[in-house]
C-alpha cells in the first residue's frame, strides 16, 4: 500500500499509515523493486515536525511484552524465542495462538510487535 511505511523491503512490519498530507510529503528515494515474491518495494523517507514528545525508549514495552509472553503462552508450550520466525511469520503465529487464550486485541498487538521486532530477519534491532 503506498500509504503505509514498513521497517524494511519484505518486511510487513508497518511503521506509519500515512494521511493524504502525509503521502505529499513523502521523499521517493529509489524505484519500485519486486522482492522474490513478486511485490513491490521501494525506499522512501518521511520528515516532519513534533510538537509533543512522542518518543520514547521501548524497553519498558517490552518488558510488558515479555510479560505478557509469560502469562499467556508459557501456560500452554516452552517459550519460543522470538527469533524463531521472520517478521511477516509473527503475525499470523501470534494470532492463532492468541486467540486461545483472555488477552486482550490490544495486549496481543503488543506481543506481536515484540516479537517481530526480534524477528530473526529483523534488518534493525531495536
Amino acid at each position: 500500500s503506498e500509504n503505509t511505511l514498513y521497517l524494511a523491503a519484505g518486511q510487513r512490519l508497518a511503521l506509519a499509515t500515512l494521511s493524504e498530507e502525509g503521502i505529499k510529503a513523502l521523499t521517493v528515494n529509489g524505484e519500485w523493486q519486486a522482492d522474490e515474491y513478486g511485490n513491490q518495494w521501494r525506499q522512501a523517507s518521511l520528515q516532519g515536525a513534533l510538537t509533543d514528545p512522542a518518543l520514547a525508549d521501548r524497553k519498558p514495552l517490552w518488558q510488558y511484552a515479555e510479560k505478557l509472553d509469560d502469562t499467556y503462552c508459557a501456560g500452554c508450550h516452552a517459550p519460543i524465542a522470538s527469533d524463531h520466525y521472520t517478521v511477516n511469520a509473527w503475525p499470523s503465529i501470534a494470532k492463532g495462538m492468541g486467540a486461545r487464550t483472555s488477552m486482550s486485541e490490544n495486549e496481543l498487538d503488543i506481543l506481536t510487535r515484540y516479537f517481530q521486532y526480534n524477528a530473526k530477519d529483523i534488518t534493525e534491532k531495536q
